[in-house]
């Protein structure tokens, strides 16, 4: 990723996002690349690799909270239609009329509202891992949450949120970074992930204990000391605050006020659904996404949560296929 590539652009509301942009060759669609937690833009090194090469446009933005992006304390920063909103002036500051969706972990939630309120800006969509996901009308609890999450898989999928919202959180995971993400890019089978992070308590033993059971094999050296720095650059405590909007409910009106008819996705899906994530869990979004898309193309792959950086180079062969068959915008 060319470094000269990066831009700053202040949305109306007055955030800096930081964000990589490279043109698309005539013909090609850009590709707009929205991260999850606790990445950057730098999530997406591979697929720029691939496809940039090849002619495709690339529009990777730091998320609210991370990278070179704004890192607001204000948890109502963190709205949804709000974010949405942003990463649409970021489309119009490059004069960008439609794009192809590229979405993983909040960054397929941001991707959902984004269909949701601006689906004539979207050719496609690509999830990876989690799926679109309809708004909830109705207000989250996370123990709630937590045992419905339980009746449908057998374990309390949302646990590890207990630890992300607490304010115990970003002063530990700073201070044991590499425990951390040690934790989130696991050296062992995904399923480790049933112990530490879907289990109350958990999370917060690892890292109190600062485990350090290695690195894993499918991220080299220099790409594992990126993301602790990446971390520790910005800090983790803003970006933390996309788990505190949703358990403090600042999206719900909102929520309430999107006609239902939205929640029917108007262009084609990719669906890259990691079949050993125990956390976006491959079967409920396979369903949730063939309620709410007539089009869609799903390619199981043998992966844990990070499905784009473990197996890249089929992710990549796979929706390139899928990209060629695409209606040109």
């Amino acid at each position: 990723m060319d470094p000269a590539l990066y831009k700053d652009v202040v949305v109306p509301r007055g955030f800096k996002y930081h964000y990589y942009y490279s043109p698309a060759a005539e013909g090609k669609p850009t590709l707009l690349l929205l991260h999850g937690f606790p990445a950057t833009s730098y999530d997406w090194r591979r697929q720029i690799a691939y496809f940039q090469p090849k002619g495709y446009g690339i529009l990777a933005p730091d998320s609210l909270g991370s990278g070179g992006s704004s890192t607001p304390l204000d948890v109502n920063a963190f709205l949804m239609n709000e974010a949405a909103g942003d990463i649409i002036h970021i489309l119009d500051t490059e004069n960008l009329d439609k794009v192809v969706g590229f979405g993983h972990d909040w960054g397929s939630i941001l991707l959902s509202r984004l269909s949701l309120l601006h689906s004539d800006r979207f050719i496609g969509f690509v999830w990876m891992g989690l799926s679109f996901l309809p708004p909830s009308t109705q207000a989250f609890d996370l123990e709630a949450g937590m045992q419905f999450a339980k009746s449908l898989v057998g374990y309390e999928a949302y646990a590890y949120w207990q630890f992300f919202i607490s304010e115990k959180a970003p002063e530990l995971i700073e201070k044991n970074i590499e425990s951390f993400s040690q934790l989130l890019y696991p050296k062992e089978s995904p399923a480790c992930w049933l112990e530490w992070i879907t289990v109350r308590g958990k999370t917060e033993e690892w890292m109190v204990n600062n485990k350090q059971p290695g690195r894993p094999s499918w991220l080299s050296d220099e790409e594992f000391d990126r993301l602790n720095s990446d971390v520790l650059k910005s800090g983790i405590r803003s970006s933390l605050n996309w788990y505190k909007a949703q358990v403090g409910n600042i999206d719900l009106e909102d929520n309430k006020k999107i006609p239902v008819e939205n929640y029917k996705l108007k262009s084609p899906s990719f669906l890259a659904a990691s079949m050993r994530d125990p956390v976006s869990v491959p079967s409920m979004s396979i369903a949730i996404l063939g309620q709410h898309c007539d089009q869609v193309k799903t390619v199981e792959f043998d992966a844990g949560h990070w499905v784009h950086v473990e197996r890249s180079e089929e992710v990549n062969k796979a929706v390139e296929e899928w990209l060629a068959d695409l209606p040109k915008a």
